[in-house]
């Protein structure tokens, strides 16, 4: 039962930022036959389809549409979280050959080493295919990454998007909407004039008749409306 959006606003920023890091490390080449545990089991009596659905309930027009969002996604990876870490495997395990022994492009370190010297992950593969300038050697892994494609990422790809359909069809929520959040585009901001630099503002200076009022004149703008401005020079030249 919800007490307080706040708190579970709290607890939803918290499990966002777990989940976070988990994705992240999941980039990374994962210890084999090692279960990697979920970042989110803490939280999953409030990551709930009951939260989802009080959340509905709830007369708050601001809040609780917004959490309601964020923790569709939360419910989502909670559930399908062994199979995102087996599609990570499939993606960052060296399980791929290249024939007569065809070497890489150049690749950052960090990338690179997930390799073994024979045997290169699906991921690896698709990085150089994307920054090889040879075209020899680019066709020989894209040929290598196909075959990776097929017999090693189709399998984990197709469980996890069927997976996905089924809870988010039993959650309620179209795929659209998690898939294409609505970011509404903010108003742009009124550019200032330009100004020549060092200038300082002109307080007082209207152009006569327009009747706009100034601020620090102390007599309402009457100078700007009577030719102020002029009337000010001429007095700085008698001086």
């Amino acid at each position: 039962m919800i007490t307080s959006l706040f708190d579970l606003d709290r607890t939803v920023r918290e499990a966002t930022r777990r989940l976070a890091r988990a994705r992240a490390s999941l980039s990374e080449r994962l210890p084999p036959g090692e279960p990697v545990p979920s970042p989110l089991a803490p939280f999953r009596s409030v990551l709930s389809k009951a939260t989802y659905d009080e959340l509905a309930d709830l007369p708050d027009p601001l809040l609780a549409p917004a959490l309601r969002s964020h923790l569709a996604r939360l419910i989502l990876a909670r559930v399908l979280w062994d199979d995102e870490v087996r599609l990570a495997r499939a993606w960052t395990d060296p399980s791929v050959t290249l024939g007569d022994h065809t070497p890489l492009p150049p690749l950052p370190r960090a990338v690179s080493r997930t390799a073994d010297g024979t045997s290169f992950p699906p991921k690896l593969l698709l990085q150089a295919l994307l920054v090889d300038p040879n075209p020899d050697r680019r066709a020989r892994i894209a040929e290598a990454f196909t075959r990776a494609a097929r017999d090693h990422l189709r399998d984990p790809a197709r469980r996890h998007a069927d997976r996905r359909a089924a809870a988010s069809h039993q959650l309620g929520v179209p795929l659209d909407a998690l898939d294409l959040p609505h970011h509404p585009r903010p108003r742009p901001r009124a550019r200032p004039g330009p100004r020549s630099r060092g200038a300082r503002p002109r307080v007082g200076c209207g152009r006569a008749g327009d009747g706009a009022r100034t601020e620090g004149t102390g007599v309402g703008g009457f100078g700007a409306r009577r030719g102020g401005c002029g009337s000010a020079r001429r007095r700085r030249r008698s001086a």
